[in-house]
Parts: C-alpha cells; structure tokens; sequence
C-alpha cells in the first residue's frame, strides 16, 4: 500500500494581524483571505454558470486550493461560521478537497501551508495562570477544541506594556510614516516607489538603517528553494525524533501512572509536525537530506512551543479540557460516591468540600463538575445542598 506525506504545515496565531497579512507576499503562490469576507465556497471551490457556453456549471477554485504548493494566510480566522470552518478540516488533514457541486465531482489539492490568526471574543486575553495552558487563551475565541489539534503550532502573542518595545515600535511606526514616500504621490507619479529601486538588490535598508533581505530577493529564495529541493531526512535525523518520541510517551506513560488520569503528552500526529520542521529547516539551507542538526532545530521549536503553551496532555488540543480538569471530575465523582455509599445513599455539599479540600481542590472546581453531573443527569438534589446519584 503506498502512501503520500504531507507537503506543508500549520501555524495559528493568537492575535497577530500584521503577521497573517504580510507573509502571503514572501511565497510566489501565497494568497490571503478575511474571515469576515470568506464563505466556505471561498476557501474550497464555488459552482459557476456557463452564462455565455451551454450553461453548464464550471468550478472556480478557492483560496486553498489556489495556494496550493504556496501558502495560504487567513485573517480573523474566529470570524468563519461553524459551517463554512469544517470545510477547512479535510484540507488540512489530507491536503485536498473534496468538491461535488452543479453535477460536478472533483479532488482538488490544496497542499499549502496554512497560516491563521484568531482575536479572543472580549476583545483582549485574559491572564494566563503558571499553571494554565495556551488553551484557555484559545477557547477565548471561541473556536472548536478539535480544530487546534489540526495545527503543528499554536502561538500566543499578547499586547503587554513593556516601556522598552513600546518606544521601539513608536519610533518605527513614525519613522515610517515621517520618512517614507506618500502613497499619493507614487500612485499620481510624482515620486518613484522605493521598492523598485531595490527590485534586483539582494540588501535592502528600513527607514532606520537597517539591512535586511529585500522582499524580491525573499521571493526569489523560496520559489527556488520550494521547486528544486525535496529533502528526505536522514538516519540520524530520524533516530533523533524517535528518540524525543519515545521519551516523551514514557515520561509520562509508565504503569505507576497509569489510570482514570492517565496523561498522554505526545501522539503520532506531532510525528508528522516534526518532520515537516525538519524538512523545512532543511529547505530553507537548500539541503537535499535532512541531517541530526535540522532535526534539532525542529525539536527546538517544537519544546519552546509546547513550553511556552503549558501543554502536559495532547489529548488537551482534541477536547479542550486539561489533565488536571479530568483528573479533578474523576476525583469529585469518586467523593460523591464513597460519601453516598458510607451513608443513606446521598451526600451534602459539605462533606463534598471537606474531602476535596484535603485533596486541594478549590470549591470553585467542585461547585463547577456538580453543576456538570447536573445538568447531564448524572445526579439529582432531593433538597438543597444535598446529592444523589440517579442511579
């Protein structure tokens, strides 16, 4: 049986609109789109009359598919309905879409890097805990928990008042507008635009001096290095991702741990997100194999990431709720049951409290998974403050 591997990866953005909208420009197939102006039809594929042939029905191909081999950009990516968002599940899991529209049954390929940024709801993120992960950031904008799980990293980019990056932007943002060329006057021709100065230039500067790559250079670096470097990795670089792998799952995995809130922090999935970064690391140096070095690079991001997101479970990524969360539901129901199986069959809400603060849950914790078994049926409350199972 053959197989194909995944030609690119997933990045979602927390919060970072200049990110998802200047990125499109570096690949020569990169394409943009708004999640407040896209439909599902938009992204896929959309069924067209023939208004001047036989009036038959023609697909236009969407975003996804027109990036493919490129790399598709969508802001306000909280903004998607529900419906037109699970379009995006096959497309990125298979890297292809499936359309059957106007009598018309196709597969387009849509093998593109996605890149997304989402905005919390309110408006602003509230403060992470030390012990809370990137998750509770992402229900914040209100987007499916199996949704993250499709993505190879997830990054939280908060706005904090630092008095240090906070004049660096000012000043940036006044050098720009103060030193730069109108765009009145490059669209009326009264100047030349700046970027064709250094269209064929490998350096170029920012208004404060700086030397950086230019733009076309960029363009031209990632076309050549997309169509003419396809990098296989290596032993080394294979044995040093089975090794994190198998690492990881036993760190966590041994048979002392085992149990109702058993801790999985690493799937196969991530596997594959790791690869793609070590190909890329690979790419990106115009490297035909992909060494040990690539792979550590690789591991690094992917350590820093899952670090800096306070990840313990992978499971966290598919349903949304902790290993902590879990293992504090199985632990309140288990009280609620010795508590009623000791006595006449049901148990107050004191002596609810009194166990599960000798275990040190909070009674915000068990106020919350009582109203849970509540309201699913689980249990019943003959009178005030008092439970009962409902069988």
């Amino acid at each position: 049986m053959a197989t194909s591997t995944s030609y690119s990866w997933e990045i979602l953005a927390l919060r970072s609109r200049k990110f998802s909208t200047t990125c499109p420009r570096y690949p020569p197939r990169g394409k943009l789109a708004s999640g407040g102006g896209v439909s599902g039809a938009g992204l896929t594929a959309a069924a067209v009359r023939d208004a001047f042939g036989d009036g038959r029905f023609a697909l236009e191909a969407g975003v996804l598919p027109l990036s493919d081999r490129g790399l598709a950009a969508i802001d306000e990516f909280d903004k998607i309905s529900d419906e037109d968002r699970k379009v995006m599940h096959p497309a990125m899991e298979q890297q292809e879409i499936h359309v059957a529209k106007g009598g018309i049954t196709a597969t387009l390929p849509s093998r593109c890097a996605i890149l997304a940024a989402a905005n919390p709801k309110d408006g602003r993120f509230s403060k992470r805990g030390p012990n809370q992960s990137v998750m509770r950031s992402y229900s914040e904008t209100g987007l499916p928990p199996p949704l993250a799980s499709r993505f190879d990293i997830i990054w939280m980019m908060r706005d904090e008042v630092k008095i240090e990056d906070d004049e660096r932007i000012a000043r940036y943002i006044l050098d720009n507008r103060t030193k730069g060329v109108s765009e009145t006057k490059i669209e009326e021709a009264m100047s030349l635009d700046p970027s064709e100065e250094v269209k064929d230039e490998i350096y170029a500067f920012t208004v404060d001096n700086t030397e950086h790559l230019s733009l076309e250079f960029l363009r031209k670096y990632i076309a050549y290095a997309k169509r003419n470097h396809h990098p296989d990795l290596n032993s080394d670089a294979r044995a040093k991702i089975l090794e994190y792998y198998t690492d990881e799952r036993q760190s966590y995995g041994r048979e002392d741990q085992m149990g109702d809130s058993e801790v999985i922090p690493i799937t196969a999935r991530a596997l594959e997100a790791l690869i793609r970064l070590t190909e890329a690391h690979a790419r990106m140096h115009l490297r035909d194999t992909a060494t040990g070095e690539d792979a550590k690079v690789a591991l690094a991001v992917f350590r820093h990431w899952r670090d800096e997101s306070g990840i313990e479970d992978d499971s966290e990524l598919y349903s949304g709720i902790s290993a902590t969360a879990r293992s504090n539901n199985t632990t309140i129901r288990n009280i609620v049951r010795d508590i009623c199986h000791s006595g006449d069959g049901t148990a107050s809400v004191t002596d609810i409290y009194n166990a599960a603060s000798a275990r040190k849950i909070p009674e915000t914790t068990v106020d919350d998974v009582l109203q849970r078994m509540l309201v699913s049926g689980e249990l019943f409350s003959p009178r005030n403050d008092i439970y009962s199972f409902a069988r």
